[in-house]
């Protein structure tokens, strides 16, 4: 069972690493790279627009992060579009009338953004408190998928946020996210989803089954 704070909004938190078990012959290797979680967020974000086309995914990566080499290795043949740490009208009217329905940008200019978003990944980082909960109650029309995919080896923290060097400050700042709800005296509670939703999240869910043999995956919720 997917578990929320939002009744509409399906939040997942991924820790991926590479299943060293799994074969590494040129086959099963074919057509992937050694970015990890490059491959885990591509490997849903097909599934999600095999789902709808037309539905608009936002990629957030860490500030310090060249977005520019993750397009042109995995998204060329997508319809996805940049957006640097500032604000561009031109790219969120692009993204908004779904002339390209995938944007990469950055926490600092994600908000506009997240009215008209269906699915954001948070991809190998860890957003300010507030930047997550602002992706997790803005979301277009009040329900979408959340996701937060990182390798914990490589894994970039928000400058505002704790060291993710410090002992257990990993953990520490992972449940935090737990804590972004929207109402202060409810706790978690089972997600409350549309059948459409639903069988994307399952959907969603299988291709995650699929990834693991591939990999060591961890979903926290």
């Amino acid at each position: 069972m997917v578990y929320s704070t939002h009744s509409q909004v399906v939040r997942k938190i991924v820790s991926v690493q590479w299943n060293d078990s799994y074969g590494n012959d040129s086959e099963s290797m074919l057509g992937y790279s050694d970015d990890i979680v490059g491959n885990y967020v591509m490997s849903l974000l097909y599934k999600f627009l095999q789902f709808d086309s037309n539905f608009n995914v936002m990629l957030v990566f860490a500030h310090s992060y060249d977005i520019q080499p993750f397009h042109d290795r995995y998204l060329q043949n997508l319809n996805a579009t940049s957006m640097g740490c500032n604000y561009s009208e031109s790219c969120l009217d692009s993204y908004r009338d779904r002339e390209s329905n995938i944007l990469l940008t950055y926490s600092s200019a994600m908000l506009e953004a997240c009215t008209y978003t269906d699915m954001v990944i948070f991809v190998n980082y860890l957003p300010d408190l507030e930047d997550y909960s602002l992706a997790v109650h803005t979301l277009k029309a009040g329900c979408g998928f959340c996701y937060l995919i990182y390798d914990p080896e490589t894994v970039e923290a928000d400058t505002r946020s704790p060291s993710i060097c410090e002992d257990n400050s990993l953990e520490s700042q992972l449940q935090r996210y737990h804590s972004v709800i929207t109402d202060e005296q409810t706790p978690l509670s089972p997600v409350q989803i549309g059948p459409s939703m639903e069988m994307l999240a399952t959907m969603l869910e299988v291709e995650e089954s699929v990834l693991c043999n591939r990999y060591y995956d961890a979903v926290t919720y």
